[in-house]
């Protein structure tokens, strides 16, 4: 199939939103994780978090979601991360 400059300059669009959504909405859970590190272990759980970001990233929103019954670091760390695959994936199978 041929690229058409309106399919290409579709999927630059779609790749720029999907990176730029994955990295704002995953930096924004990272946050929110930390907000619940911090309110369970205090500031040395912080710098914990911090050091072990992954394991925060990954662990922290199911914690926050099963113990305290709080969804939103959940949401929005895995989310949008999800939605940012997605135009991602969407963005390669254009062009």
């Amino acid at each position: 199939m041929r690229r058409t400059g309106l399919r290409v300059a579709i999927a630059w669009g779609l790749t720029g939103a999907g990176l730029l959504g994955g990295a704002v909405f995953g930096l924004w859970g990272f946050i929110l994780d930390l907000g619940v590190v911090h309110h369970a272990a205090g500031r040395w759980g912080v710098v914990g978090g911090v050091v072990l970001f992954p394991l925060t990233y990954v662990l922290v929103p199911w914690y926050a979601a099963i113990a305290l019954g709080n969804w939103v670091p959940l949401a929005i760390g895995y989310g949008g991360v999800i939605a940012g695959a997605i135009l991602l994936w969407m963005a390669f199978t254009l062009s």
